[in-house]
């Protein structure tokens, strides 16, 4: 009986991969300021610092270089909400009540 070789998951080299050469930006919180970045690794393996952070200003999750996502408190979240629901003409949004079509 021949041995069968295991093969890992294809995986090409970091060097065939074609990425565009995206611009590196810079974000503003809404006083302003520059917001934080952190890497998806560094938000994964230190979420608890993400949360700190997100607590006192929106943090910018960056995956390749790229902006994904922003983490922020929820009470910035709900400001922005009431902003936007008073933007469209719905009146300021009330936290924990979804508009039932």
């Amino acid at each position: 009986m021949k041995d069968k070789a295991i093969l890992a998951p294809f995986e090409p080299e970091a060097s065939l991969i074609k990425r565009p050469n995206w611009p590196k930006l810079s974000y503003e919180s809404g006083k302003g300021q520059a917001m934080q970045n952190m890497s998806a690794k560094d938000a994964k393996y230190g979420f608890g610092r993400l949360i700190d952070l997100a607590r006192s200003e929106p943090v910018v999750v960056e995956k390749h270089g790229r902006p994904v996502v922003v983490v922020l408190a929820v009470e910035e979240y709900e400001r922005l909400r009431g902003v936007a629901m008073a933007a469209v003409g719905e009146g300021p949004a009330k936290p924990g009540k979804a508009k039932q079509s």
